[in-house]
C-alpha cells in the first residue's frame, strides 16, 4: 500500500487556546493496494500530495509560519528521533 504522512503543530488566532496548547495536525494519503506503486516516483508523488494537502489546511486555518511547512515539498530520508 502507498502512503505518506506529515504531522505539524499549529498556533492560529482561529484556535483559541493554541499559543498555550498548539493544535496537533496530522496529514495522510494512502493508496489502494490494488493502485499502490512502491516506486521512488510513486512515493515521492504520495508525499507532493499529502504536502500540498498540509500546507493547504495550514494556510486556511491562518497557522503562524504555515506551521514551518514550505511551499514545495522537501523529500529526504525519513529519520527517527
Amino acid at each position: 500500500m502507498g502512503r505518506s504522512k506529515i504531522c505539524f503543530e499549529c498556533v492560529s488566532p482561529r484556535l483559541k487556546g493554541s499559543k498555550e496548547n498548539p493544535m496537533r495536525i496530522s496529514g495522510r494519503f494512502t493508496r489502494p493496494k490494488a493502485t499502490a506503486q512502491n516506486t521512488p516516483e510513486h512515493l515521492a508523488a504520495n508525499m507532493e500530495i499529502t504536502h500540498a494537502a498540509s500546507l493547504a489546511v495550514a494556510k486556511k486555518l491562518q497557522c503562524e509560519n504555515n506551521s514551518g511547512l514550505p511551499e514545495k515539498a522537501v523529500l529526504e530520508p525519513r529519520t527517527r528521533t
